[in-house]
């Protein structure tokens, strides 16, 4: 919907979609998503290149099959060089309390 606000990283993102920017913290899963509840983000977008070079704690979010409940996967661009997942993040269920997603182990 319009004017509902964007986590990234990427300002591009947000302009490009004509929606507010929400910063995207390099912090844990639940302080990131308490930050994005709180400043009204509905939508996560990351790339492949960000979660594994920056954010390696959130690696879980690369499969979107990994992501916690809190998240709905929407689609996954392949470019050339990157991969960006976008995710709608739910709305949270009275009393409840932000997943800690379990470790994803990769083949390397």
């Amino acid at each position: 919907p319009p004017g509902v606000p964007i986590m990234s990283r990427n300002p591009e993102v947000a302009l490009y979609a004509d929606r507010p920017l929400v910063a995207f913290p390099n912090a844990t899963w639940p302080q990131v998503l308490a930050y994005a509840r709180s400043h009204g983000a509905r939508y996560l977008v990351v790339s492949d290149w960000e979660i594994t070079k920056l954010r390696p704690q959130l690696r879980f979010l690369l499969d979107p099959n990994q992501a916690p409940p809190e998240l709905k996967h929407l689609v996954t661009l392949q470019g050339p060089m990157r991969r960006v997942m976008i995710y709608q993040i739910t709305t949270r269920p009275e009393g409840a309390v932000p997943s800690e997603p379990s470790e994803v182990t990769t083949a390397d």
